[in-house]
């Protein structure tokens, strides 16, 4: 309801707002200012990816500080999340995810771009935090 009344911008600032309140974690962010360009469901689903790799930086990567970069043009937006965090073995946890239905934030995120036809980049090393990039079409008409 949030996205209707606020736009996304706002709802996400809202978003981080109370999770930095919640974790003590410092977010920098860095949204580009949005008017429409970004169809609703896409809206939609970067705010539901952004929630999710929140909830993994709470639980999981002992994080100080993180950052959001929300950035598009005609055809696609750019979504990268990171954080200072403890890091994982992506290959591994993937795996996990592939073989035992384990990690189901991390399930919900993959799906949520492949949904929306997007791609998704997860970088981590251990001792040096995660970022999460990810390319999402600003309209689904753009990839028909």
């Amino acid at each position: 309801m949030s996205l209707d009344d606020l736009g996304l911008n706002q709802t996400i600032q809202e978003m981080v707002k109370k999770f930095s309140q919640e974790t003590d974690i410092n977010i920098d962010v860095k949204l580009k200012p949005i008017q429409g360009e970004i169809e609703p469901i896409i809206q939609v689903a970067v705010y539901r990816i952004i929630q999710e790799v929140f909830n993994n930086i709470k639980k999981h990567s002992q994080a100080r500080n993180a950052e959001i970069k929300l950035d598009f043009g005609t055809k696609y937006l750019m979504l990268v999340i990171s954080d200072d965090g403890i890091g994982f073995d992506v290959k591994a946890t993937l795996e996990k995810v592939k073989t035992k239905g384990t990690c189901f934030g991390l399930i919900g995120i993959l799906d949520r771009v492949n949904q929306m036809f997007g791609e998704i980049k997860i970088k981590s090393n251990k001792g040096k935090g995660t970022v999460y990039t990810i390319k999402l079409p600003v309209n689904l008409e753009v990839i028909r």
